[in-house]
């Protein structure tokens, strides 16, 4: 595949303007790899973004219990490696090529230089990976659900009744400042955000987002207390994660315009900042035309933070997955089946 072919074929860059794609082009270098040869194994530094252009790579994540499971193969067009340019945790898996592969690779150090001067093509690179991290987190939820073999139904929870938040008075804004995985924010960034929203509160046990909500257009980002993510089963809720102070809620959906990827419900009293959806606009669909801000700019620093709740909701799908699978081979080992 010719470089400038790259974005036709990828169902993550196509979206790419051509500023966008040209900008791509000239920060990324090449790799290339044998069959059999290792890209970058779980537990690495996440230090790049890799997109293929020719051959096959395989994704392989290890589960509890020391047990391996291999996740879809990378195809030509493709992204992997997208968490490094979101978060900065170690790599999740291990990728490996199955087949002779090449491709274009892109710094993590490169492309935080070009965001934090709001270079265009970075910024609508981001909103793709983001786009990207939401769109596999949707699958793997989708294949817990389709799986429904992970916790027995005598600890699953009663599902929640619909709530009506209710207004709370106080300073949204020192609240979103004084928050740890909001820092990037700042106060002035504390402050843009919380002006068009409002503060709200929801009690313990009451439901706030439906998986059959299908105008999922608000983002809800926790300030005191804890939501709770859960799928429904036969005998009530299953639960997913949990989302603790400073984090952001519904931002699958709102990525993605598809309905929420899980019910969401009050885990104990939660005091949370409802932001309408409209606001996010400029980060979820940023173009070469409009003023996407910068890393110091409050959009930019939103754009970081929604960044790092999807990988966070991703390794969080990953993680329930993984023990699922890693229960559901040791019952078939211990009936005399094999792993």
């Amino acid at each position: 595949m010719a470089r400038a072919d790259i974005f036709a074929q990828s169902p993550q860059l196509a979206r790419l303007d051509a500023l966008a794609r040209a900008e791509v082009l000239a920060n990324a270098t090449r790799f290339a790899l044998d069959s059999g040869q290792v890209l970058f194994r779980q537990g690495d530094v996440a230090d790049a973004l890799y997109i293929l252009e020719s051959g096959r790579l395989g994704i392989e994540t290890r589960l509890p219990g020391d047990d391996t499971a291999a996740l879809s193969p990378i195809l030509p067009g493709e992204v992997v490696g997208e968490f490094a340019l979101l978060d900065d945790a170690p790599r999740s898996a291990r990728v490996t090529a199955l087949l002779p592969s090449e491709g274009l690779r892109i710094s993590r150090a490169r492309f935080h230089a070009l965001l934090a001067d709001a270079q265009p093509g970075t910024v609508q690179l981001a909103a793709g990976l983001r786009r990207l991290v939401a769109t596999r987190t949707r699958a793997t939820l989708a294949r817990i659900a389709a799986e429904g073999r992970f916790e027995p139904s005598s600890l699953r929870r009663a599902i929640s009744f619909m709530a009506k938040p209710v207004p709370v008075a106080g300073d949204a804004a020192a609240l979103l400042a004084g928050l740890g995985k909001l820092a990037d924010l700042g106060p002035d960034g504390a402050r843009a955000l919380a002006t068009p929203s409002r503060m709200v509160g929801v009690e313990r046990g009451q439901g706030l987002v439906c998986i059959n909500d299908d105008t999922p257009n608000t983002l809800w980002i926790v300030l005191r207390g804890a939501l709770r993510a859960s799928m429904a089963r036969t005998g009530g809720a299953e639960q997913i994660s949990i989302h603790g102070p400073g984090e952001c809620v519904n931002v699958i959906a709102l990525e993605d315009g598809a309905a929420p990827s899980l019910d969401i419900a009050a885990a104990e009293d939660c005091v949370l900042l409802r932001v309408p959806g409209k606001v996010l606009q400029p980060v979820l669909q940023p173009d070469s035309t409009n003023d996407s801000g910068s890393a110091n700019d409050w959009h930019g620093a939103l754009a970081l933070v929604l960044g790092r709740q999807l990988v966070r909701d991703q390794r969080r799908a990953n993680r329930h997955l993984g023990r699922a699978l890693a229960l559901e081979r040791f019952n078939l080992g211990g009936l005399g089946g094999h792993a």
